[in-house]
């Protein structure tokens, strides 16, 4: 039940942030200051065993985040190692996209094994994530990945949705676009991703 309390807790702090976040978010969307490289900080966890090559591919996924990012002049900081961690199969079985996952042994494990920073976010690559490619629950600190099919824009729109933008993009091109193919942040993306919590002053 702490999980829980700690969910509603997040989404307070989540209401009372904006009496501070609004006039930061509108400062950087309408550009009054310059837009000072900010860093994004992340915790990396492997469920299972990790090849050199899957190795490999993540460490390329990290850069391609890294450029991807860069449009917002935001930073990614990697904390810690990359961490392998066992699991259990009924915790991957029970894992959904949707509001009904929130109830789920799957929602539980992941937020108890998540970084122990709320300000941090948790990247949690598995294997074989069904017919998805990743997934975020926003008011989190930490989304899941396909090991073998999310590439940087999959993982930067999933911690686009953590950054509180929930909707999808109606524009292929756009980093919010369903496929998430696109790579492209708007102004107003880059000004919520850049307010939001996770991303901080260097």
């Amino acid at each position: 039940m702490s999980v829980y309390f700690f969910y509603i807790l997040s989404w307070l702090r989540w209401s009372f942030d904006w009496t501070h976040r609004l006039p930061a978010f509108l400062a950087d969307y309408l550009e009054l200051n310059f837009k000072q490289y900010k860093i994004l900080k992340v915790n990396i966890k492997i469920l299972g065993e990790l090849s050199e090559s899957q190795l490999s591919n993540i460490k390329d996924t990290l850069i391609d985040i890294s450029v991807i990012l860069d449009q917002c002049n935001i930073e990614l900081e990697i904390l810690g190692y990359i961490q392998t961690i066992k699991y259990d199969n009924n915790v991957l079985n029970s894992i959904t996209c949707g509001f009904s996952g929130i109830f789920s042994k799957f929602f539980i494990w992941f937020s108890k094994n998540s970084y122990h920073q709320r300000d941090v976010i948790t990247i949690f690559f598995i294997p074989n994530f069904k017919n998805f490619r990743g997934c975020a629950y926003p008011g989190t600190n930490w989304i899941i990945v396909d090991i073998n099919k999310a590439k940087g824009r999959t993982i930067v729109h999933e911690i686009g949705h953590l950054c509180d933008l929930w909707s999808h993009s109606k524009y292929a091109e756009n980093i919010m676009s369903t496929p998430s193919n696109g790579r492209k942040i708007s102004n107003f993306q880059s000004s919520m991703i850049r307010t939001s919590r996770f991303v901080t002053k260097k």
